[in-house]
């Protein structure tokens, strides 16, 4: 093809869309997010964010792909699965959901799925303020937060909570809560110790108020993490235990200052700056146990992934 041939083309489609989207083939697009790779790698589990039509309303239902290279609905007439995670040993993938059908509830709940054995989704945990966020265990039990659960027992008003709950049966046991602010959480490895941040008031006003604490689940009793300006938010353990990763403002000064990663011992300390001179905001971050810290950020319309190597070296991942 000529020059001047392909510059007439190029002109003629830049005037020309390719693709004219219509509304209708808008809302028909599915949105994969929640991606979680069984501990053995063989399966990953994920979600699907899609419109349905008929009720004007989203609905999300968790899926699985598994090595033959097909993917299956694994939850049917749920529409709000969430947080999708597998247990240490892999056999069982829990979800938070409200149910499905006359079975649906107010508040969501934790649910399991026998992976390799069959069977329908089991409801693991029925507390009354419902299950915000939740993390395993390494003995295959489950930590969960929750508002104040029991309202027989009038800790501090609109409290949240942390639970141990035993898998499969979902036996609960209470293990500590008075903090209105705590929003994320994380558990170690070893299952000893929780970390999260909150603003410790619950307003949504406190934004930028949120630090890091750790709960000792042998004395059950919380130490303050960090105490730096700004935001510390997406607190994940190193494989080791020994140091916390999380997510916060470059520059606490200025609202708009992109969002690095930072590093803290476990046993405290002075947060360092992992990203300084990385000029993108993190957009999400993870450890895997045998590999190096991973993350991605926004890079114009893309959102690659970028791995942090050794001396604070970033290399991208992915085009």
């Amino acid at each position: 093809m000529s020059i001047v041939s392909l510059t007439a083309l190029l002109l003629q489609t830049a005037t020309q869309p390719l693709f004219p989207v219509t509304i209708e083939e808008y809302l028909k697009i599915r949105d994969i997010r929640a991606v979680q790779i069984s501990p053995s790698g063989a399966s990953v589990a994920f979600t699907v964010r899609s419109a349905n039509l008929e009720s004007g309303e989203y609905k999300t239902e968790l899926y699985l792909w598994e090595s033959t290279g097909k993917a299956r609905k694994l939850t049917r007439g749920r529409e709000d699965v969430s947080i999708p995670r597998w247990s240490p040993d892999g056999s069982w993938l829990a979800f938070l959901s409200k149910g499905a059908g006359d079975g649906a509830q107010t508040e969501q709940q934790l649910w399991l799925l026998p992976i390799g054995r069959g069977g329908e989704a089991i409801q693991l945990t029925a507390l009354s303020g419902g299950v915000l966020d939740y993390g395993w265990s390494a003995d295959n039990s489950v930590l969960v937060l929750t508002r104040e659960s029991d309202p027989a027992v009038v800790r501090a008003k609109h409290a949240r909570e942390f639970w141990s709950v035993l898998v499969p049966g979902g036996a609960a046991r209470y293990i500590w809560g008075g903090d209105r602010g705590i929003a994320t959480m994380a558990v170690s490895a070893d299952g000893r110790k929780i970390v999260y941040s909150s603003n410790q008031t619950g307003a949504a006003g406190d934004y930028m108020g949120f630090d890091l604490w750790v709960l000792d689940l042998d004395d059950e009793e919380p130490r303050q993490l960090t105490s730096r300006p700004g935001r510390e938010s997406s607190p994940i353990w190193s494989p080791d235990g020994n140091s916390i990763v999380f997510q916060a403002p470059q520059n606490p000064a200025l609202f708009y200052s992109q969002t690095d990663l930072f590093t803290v011992p476990a046993s405290g300390g002075t947060p360092r700056s992992l990203t300084d001179a990385f000029d993108r905001s993190v957009i999400r971050h993870r450890w895997p146990e045998d590999g190096a810290l991973i993350f991605s950020a926004a890079l114009g319309a893309y959102t690659p992934l970028f791995a942090l190597r050794g001396g604070g070296a970033v290399e991208r991942l992915t085009s």
